[in-house]
């Protein structure tokens, strides 16, 4: 399953950049394939995280910058899912 380690986050950001300054491209749709899109965050970048489950690793976790930040994306509108004929 695909993590989302720093190089994959660098790079979707200088895609979406290249995009947003393209004034010919008016949306873009981000797909994946398989099981899922992505397994989320890769827990081997993030030190200091407990093996253990329960509270210490809870708030570890929740202590570290959400990758998700890096992702904003300047656009002059968003739909949070796809219209319904193309579903």
């Amino acid at each position: 399953m695909n993590s989302q380690n720093r190089r994959f986050r660098e790079e979707i950001v200088r895609a979406f950049d290249t995009l947003h300054d393209a004034p010919e491209v008016r949306a873009v749709v981000l797909t994946g394939e398989g099981r899922a899109f992505s397994a989320g965050a890769d827990l081997k970048e993030r030190p200091g995280l407990s093996e253990e489950p329960g509270p210490t690793r809870a708030t570890t976790a929740w202590s570290v910058p959400p990758s998700i930040a890096s992702w904003n994306v300047r656009s002059p509108s968003s739909r949070r899912s796809r219209p319904a004929a193309h579903r």
